[in-house]
């Protein structure tokens, strides 16, 4: 049980260190819109809206403010965590400064991916346009369930022999 609750603090303390560490990838001259502070820790609009669409703690019955409330909360409380992670100086474990560097690596050339290719990239409306009507009709099946074998059997040579591009 203890080693259970030790991985599950390793990773609440390694997303917490992430989220203390990562550098904001705005445009200096870009004006922020700072919603919350958490020590030295800004939380803009951009970055909640970005935590919303990703982590969204969005839950039944609630409305739209309620749930973006919730995703600041959310923020806050791992601004808080990473803070008290850092403290205690777990950024030093071998096991956490190698798993640093390599994200940190990692998104070090994401970024320049981001300011080198994909600001120069241009994709035509049209291109936009065919390939989410392609994505919107690929559907892809690992399995599904029958009250019976045969009538799995029948599924299956169905989907094998039905062309599916006409719907």
């Amino acid at each position: 049980m203890y080693n259970n609750i030790d991985k599950s603090i390793i990773v609440v303390a390694l997303i917490s260190l992430l989220q203390f560490f990562s550098c904001e990838r705005n445009n200096p001259t870009e004006e922020k819109n700072i919603i919350a502070v958490v020590g030295s820790n800004q939380i803009d609009w951009k970055h909640l809206q970005r935590s919303f669409e990703l982590v969204s703690k969005w839950r039944k019955g609630i409305t739209y403010k309620s749930a973006y409330r919730s995703q600041l909360d959310f923020l806050i409380d791992e601004k808080l965590f990473a803070q008290a992670a850092h403290s205690e100086g777990i950024q030093n474990d071998p096991r956490i400064s190698e798993y640093l560097d390599f994200i940190h690596k990692k998104e070090t050339i994401k970024e320049l991916y981001r300011q080198k290719v994909s600001s120069n990239v241009q994709i035509p409306e049209e291109e936009y346009k065919a390939a989410y009507l392609m994505m919107k009709k690929k559907v892809q099946f690992n399995y599904f369930f029958s009250s019976s074998e045969s009538h799995a059997i029948d599924y299956q040579k169905a989907l094998k022999t039905q062309n599916f591009q006409e719907y």
